[in-house]
């Protein structure tokens, strides 16, 4: 038995390119200003400014730019522009970004009730991830802009009682809609807040005695999950400064370390992708010239990422009614592509096929879509693209009237 996987970009560019003719960048920061508050705002600047302010420099600047910093940053310097009468330029990227949050708000607001828009405002000022909320929205985007009528469910009161996200109607077909979005961390064994604590302490040890034109290049894999207690970490530290002109250490819990110094122009072979990479990469440019130093962090065990996106479906199974359709939308970060995954041996392929297969509720679900880019990316248009993955589930009787045909 098969199930067709589409591979796809969906570009929102055509509907909001014809309502853009007419938009002002300043409009929009001003009703995303007076939806929030402008008290609020402030409030929540300051709390994005401390929690920068006490990480240190690689967490902030590596760990620290999601989506909600990014957002943040950018209605930032859409305000201070404003302030100033500045021109508001979309070339920044995170200006990008806060005007393309707004702008969408504005499409969507329409369908929106109350209590929706009362929760999508202290989900934005929350100290929570904003992928969730992006996802949601993006979603619920692609579904308007497609001429589905959306109606937002109201989460129940009732203790127990769960329910989706959205219901979508077209040509007399109504699903529920349901989103998942993974944390960067999820089921992976390197989490990236303790590689880039541990990697700042690792440049602070060693970097001091830099020599022009050598890099040094350092290994450390570890037996399971990377380990973020601060003291396992300076131990390890301390091991590898020791070594930093070259060699190799071991410690108890079965780490080992190796550092191996190099010529800067003998290049370090990339790390090729697959479904899901498990070693993380990061290079240290202490002075903004060249790099003079490396840190691959891996663990001896592959990561988790299928088994908890698989989780997630199986959780989102519990939120539907059972009485429609339903299409599950997850997010998976950090993948800049699907291509090779659209085939039927790849992993989140065979891993999709069980859950259709395996779980009696699944046989409602009609289909899965995988995204990966909910953020605005360079060179888009305001509300623009989607990357994600598709995959319709064969087994589930209910299907909208163009199944056959590429969405």
């Amino acid at each position: 038995m098969l199930i067709v996987a589409y591979a796809r970009e969906v570009r929102h560019n055509d509907l909001m390119n014809r309502e853009f003719s007419d938009w002002h960048y300043p409009d929009l920061v001003t009703e995303l200003e007076r939806f929030l508050g402008s008290a609020e705002i402030d409030r929540k600047l300051k709390r994005v400014d401390r929690s920068l302010k006490h990480a240190n420099p690689l967490v902030a600047a590596y760990y620290g730019a999601p989506a909600k910093m990014a957002f943040w940053s950018g209605l930032r310097k859409a305000r201070q522009a404003l302030a100033r009468r500045d021109h508001l330029s979309i070339t920044d990227d995170d200006l990008r970004r806060a005007l393309d949050l707004a702008a969408t708000v504005r499409v969507l607001w329409p369908t929106m009730p109350e209590w929706k828009r009362a929760d999508l405002k202290s989900q934005l000022l929350s100290e929570n991830a904003l992928e969730p909320v992006l996802l949601e929205l993006k979603t619920a985007l692609d579904l308007a802009i497609s001429d589905h009528r959306l109606t937002w469910v109201e989460p129940s009161r009732r203790s127990g009682e769960r329910t989706p996200d959205l219901i979508g109607e077209k040509d007399s077909f109504t699903f529920e809609v349901e989103c998942k979005a993974q944390s960067a961390d999820e089921g992976r064994k390197v989490a990236r807040s303790a590689m880039h604590d541990f990697c700042y302490k690792l440049a602070t040890a060693i970097l001091g005695e830099k020599v022009r034109g050598v890099w040094r290049d350092v290994t450390v894999r570890v037996p399971d999950r990377f380990p973020a207690n601060q003291t396992w970490q300076q131990d390890l530290v301390e091991k590898i400064a020791m070594i930093k002109n070259g060699g190799r250490v071991q410690i108890a819990d079965g780490t080992y370390a190796e550092v191996v110094l190099r010529l800067s122009t003998n290049y370090l072979a990339a790390v090729q992708p697959r479904d899901f990479e498990h070693v993380c990469v990061l290079t240290v440019q202490p002075d903004g010239s060249e790099p003079a130093l490396t840190i691959r962090c891996a663990s001896m065990k592959p990561d988790r990422m299928l088994a908890a996106i698989e989780e997630d479906l199986t959780d989102a199974l519990g939120q539907f009614s059972g009485a429609r359709p339903g299409k599950i939308v997850c997010y998976v970060p950090e993948v800049s592509s699907f291509i090779g995954m659209n085939t039927l041996d790849s992993g989140i392929a065979q891993m999709t096929y069980l859950f259709f297969k395996s779980h009696r509720r699944a046989r409602t679900v009609f289909e899965v879509d995988y995204v990966s880019d909910i953020g605005l990316t360079a060179g888009q248009s305001l509300g623009g693209g989607l990357h994600f993955l598709r995959f319709r589930n064969p087994n589930c009787a209910g299907q909208p009237p163009a199944a056959q045909a590429l969405p």
